[in-house]
């Protein structure tokens, strides 16, 4: 089972559709509330980062595309940014630097089983969160 949505400019106020789009997915596939609430953070993360710090701010176009195969969950993120984002890019702070902020990184990676970038785009960052959900 596979869904897609695309935003032309991606902006703050995208991130609740976004959110509803997951959770009506994992709601169809019955996918319990914890993991729910994790993947739901985990994507909204992802996206509140392109706009902060891939797009600056720059309204420009994000995909996203949720994939279900055999229980296994594979979220998307596909970004039209200028430059190219690495999973070292992806670190995230020592959690003993305590200060308020930066924690989405970890929320990022502790949502899901698998994270990779996509090394076939020539143009932007495909982001894959990868999860057991069934």
């Amino acid at each position: 089972m596979k869904n897609h949505i695309r935003f032309e400019e991606l902006q703050s106020k995208n991130l609740k559709e976004i959110r509803d789009f997951l959770e009506k997915f994992l709601d169809e596939n019955h996918v319990n509330k914890d993991i729910k609430f994790s993947l739901k953070l985990g994507l909204d993360e992802v996206c509140q980062n392109v706009i902060r710090h891939t797009y600056k701010k720059e309204p420009l176009p994000l995909e996203v595309t949720l994939d279900l195969n055999d229980g296994i969950l594979k979220i998307s993120i596909r970004d039209f940014a200028k430059h190219k984002t690495t999973l070292e890019d992806f670190q995230p702070r020592d959690l003993d630097d305590i200060k308020v902020g930066g924690l989405g990184i970890t929320f990022i990676k502790n949502s899901v089983d698998e994270i990779y970038f996509s090394d076939d785009i020539e143009t932007g960052n495909c982001l894959n969160l990868v999860k057991k959900i069934l």
